[in-house]
């Protein structure tokens, strides 16, 4: 049964026949991700070179008129070193799911992101030692290619339930209702 105080932002959403088969959010927050393996170190070296130009700044050894200048270096560093992970923290924090008999219905905010069950791609689960885990659907991107030039990808999947409580059992009820929609679209 789900706790009538947690799911009721999703009451409102609901169509007719349709009812909520699972509510989460995520267990635990994930502040480090794959694309932190290249953007920590260039994090750094960002870093690096706005201090170096900001106490070059203070010391006299550049004019005070290119300050303006440093201006959006300054403000990138601050979000490539804290700000980036306390916006990942704010934005999970905030995250909800709900599964319908009909839909994926995701909440960050004031924001909603809806998914219809039979327009789902294969599904794709992450488990942790604990029974957590990540479900996602679509494809992620491959990480570093191999080759001469080596460049980094990403690719959002099309659907994320990120870090949930029993993510196989999750996985199951999703499979599961959305195999009873398919069949039962097909009867009508």
């Amino acid at each position: 049964m789900i706790p009538e105080t947690d799911s009721r932002w999703v009451r409102p959403l609901l169509r007719p026949a349709e009812n909520v088969l699972w509510y989460g959010k995520p267990a635990k927050i994930k502040l480090f991700s794959v694309e932190d393996i290249f953007m920590i170190p260039f994090s750094l070296v960002w870093c690096g070179f706005v201090w170096f130009a900001v106490i070059s700044l203070l010391r006299g050894d550049v004019p005070w008129a290119v300050a303006p200048f440093f201006i959006p270096f300054v403000i990138a560093a601050l979000y490539l070193l804290p700000g980036r992970f306390v916006v990942r923290y704010l934005q999970q924090r905030n995250l909800q799911y709900a599964l319908t008999s009909q839909r994926l219905i995701q909440k960050q905010g004031k924001k909603l992101k809806t998914v219809e069950l039979d327009q789902l791609p294969i599904m794709n689960l992450e488990l942790n030692s604990d029974g957590s885990g990540t479900i996602f659907f679509g494809t992620r991107g491959t990480g570093w290619q191999s080759g001469f030039n080596r460049r980094y990808e990403t690719q959002q999947p099309l659907f994320e339930l990120t870090q949930i409580q029993d993510a196989n059992r999750v996985g199951t009820l999703i499979q599961n209702a959305k195999n009873q929609l398919i069949v039962s679209r097909e009867e009508n």
